[in-house]
């Protein structure tokens, strides 16, 4: 199902296309390439800036890095997140209610929420976040169902990455 949404996303960015004026609104993809220029977190005038967490720019730096630095590998990156947060939901419905129908019913409800498909159009965090806050779910759920450090560990970690993907968690 996972590979099936990342698909679906990709379709989805073909099918609608994209709208050059629209496609990095909040400047994600931006601060990215300037990560991976060596400018570092920087706002639009160019000054240092800590209003946005560092894990999305990483992110799209790093695979802007390994795949090149265009708009059309930040969008497979978003498809790549927006797929594996499918499975993270998936596989937290099968941990908590133990029945493929409710896990298929989960991933399927993920898949076709409309309010999500502008962030396969578009370059915004809410992939990576989603991705990022669905992880951490799953590891709480964990650390709450073996109750051993270690699990506790990957929670608060993941909880830091979530809260530094999108500071207004």
């Amino acid at each position: 199902m996972t590979a099936a949404t990342f698909i679906a996303c990709l379709l989805l960015q073909r099918s609608q296309g994209f709208d050059p004026d629209y496609l990095d609104p909040d400047g994600w993809g931006r601060l990215g390439f300037a990560l991976l220029e060596g400018k570092g977190l920087i706002d639009d005038q160019g000054m240092p800036s800590a209003m946005r967490g560092p894990v999305v720019p990483l992110v799209f730096a790093a695979m802007a890095g390994l795949f090149g630095q265009t708009y059309e590998v930040l969008l497979a990156t978003q498809a790549i997140f927006y797929a594996l947060a499918g499975g993270l939901v998936g596989l937290f419905a099968s941990l908590v209610f133990g029945r493929a129908r409710v896990t298929l019913v989960a991933m399927l409800m993920h898949l076709a929420f409309v309010p999500a498909h502008p962030w396969m159009q578009h370059i915004f965090s809410e992939p990576i976040f989603t991705t990022v806050l669905a992880g951490f779910v799953l590891v709480w759920v964990l650390a709450l169902e073996k109750q051993s450090g270690g699990w506790w560990f990957a929670a608060g970690i993941s909880a830091a990455l979530a809260a530094l993907a999108r500071p207004v968690l």
